[in-house]
């Protein structure tokens, strides 16, 4: 996976994975960590009549400063049986149950 500088990420509204580098001030960090990636995006986000300007916002609409991005990797592949059956087979794989 490539981690890029986010000066160099989409600001069209395209859903990134996004992280802050240790030292940064932003919400996602704490003392000399990376903050774990979070799906983010440059938009502008709506409460109510108020709009903000448009920043990076993760996936609740909060603004956030990451320092980094990459792009997200592309969706499984589903066989014609799992895209038949639809999400209930990725739910239990995800949940590591048997689908009998």
């Amino acid at each position: 996976m490539l981690w890029l500088d986010i000066d160099l990420a989409p600001r069209d509204g395209t859903v990134v994975l996004a992280c802050s580098a240790p030292g940064d001030l932003g919400e996602w960090t704490n003392s000399n960590l990376w903050a774990a990636p979070k799906a983010a995006s440059w938009r502008s986000h709506q409460s109510g009549k108020c709009i903000a300007p448009a920043t990076w916002r993760d996936a609740r609409g909060s603004a956030c400063r990451p320092t980094h991005f990459t792009t997200l990797p592309d969706p499984p592949e589903f066989s014609n049986t799992e895209r038949a059956r639809g999400l209930s087979v990725l739910n239990v794989r995800l949940l590591g149950r048997s689908s009998h």
